[in-house]
């Protein structure tokens, strides 16, 4: 099944069901603390907020449960940037720690599709879950 979600005059086009995004499950109890996967940056389709991104997210995460805290935020070379789409709706994050992004909050538990953008220079990252 295709899933088209439009966000800010981008059409953003996700073959979820067949994504070529790592799959990710977290348990409130997840180990190693902070939990870090690695891939690559960008994209070609841009977003006015959040820069260039893949069509289909970088990762598919699973939260088996309702997080109290959970500290999603990525470490890179590059300026780059961080966009979820959650059940209830979509975040942007870009430069909360100099040029890294960061989203720190509750998390209900559910299906979230995670993107790494950045503003056009592509370049390796590390996303890290901190509960």
């Amino acid at each position: 099944m295709t899933r088209y979600t439009f966000f800010f005059g981008v059409l953003l086009a996700g073959l979820f069901a067949n994504a070529a995004s790592a799959q990710i499950r977290l348990a409130s109890d997840f180990q190693p603390n902070p939990y870090r996967v690695t891939g690559t940056s960008g994209g070609t389709q841009y977003t006015q907020d959040c820069g260039y991104i893949n069509g289909s997210p970088n990762f598919t995460v699973t939260l088996e449960e309702n997080f109290e805290a959970l500290r999603v935020f990525v470490e890179s070379n590059v300026d780059i940037t961080l966009l979820v789409e959650t059940p209830s709706g979509r975040l942007c994050s870009d430069d909360v720690s100099g040029t890294q992004p960061e989203l720190s909050r509750r998390w209900e538990a559910g299906d979230y599709y995670i993107w790494v953008g950045d503003w056009g220079e592509s370049g390796e990252f590390t996303l890290y879950f901190d509960r």
